[in-house]
């Protein structure tokens, strides 16, 4: 049975708002801590676990060792079909499908042997928004 709770609606509603960036759970708890609401990190951690059970919610390896970031996970989302890009400034995950992508991961497959796994595929760079603040 699950329950329905401020709490986890208030995780829920936060990752919601903040689509394209991914959080740690204790900057989930930091970013909640003005709701009069507001879960504890054990708490925020319970949730998360479960939102990721439900598909609700993304969980993706941070650039921290034994670190995880969490996601929201768009309802016509199903990232085992595309690729990552992540912003190595701020931090921004892009979901991307792209057919060139998709060309370069055959050759590999065909003329390497290596079966790229697009659910766990992530590049590492920089956004348009970190490049364009940099030119100024």
């Amino acid at each position: 049975m699950e329950y329905k709770t401020e709490q986890k609606n208030a995780v829920l509603c936060f990752l919601k708002q903040n689509c394209e960036h991914h959080f740690t759970a204790s900057q989930i708890v930091q970013a909640l801590k003005t709701n009069q609401n507001a879960p504890g990190k054990s708490s925020v951690y319970r949730i998360i676990s479960n939102l990721v059970k439900q598909g609700k919610v993304k969980r993706f390896e941070s650039n921290s060792e034994n670190s995880f970031v969490y996601q929201y996970a768009h309802l016509s989302d199903s990232c085992e079909n595309h690729y990552h890009l992540k912003c190595t400034d701020c931090g921004k995950l892009i979901h991307m499908e792209c057919e060139h992508l998709s060309d370069v991961c055959r050759h590999i497959a065909s003329e390497h042997g290596f079966v790229v796994g697009t659910g766990k595929s992530v590049i590492y760079g920089q956004c348009k928004e970190c490049l364009k603040e940099k030119q100024i």
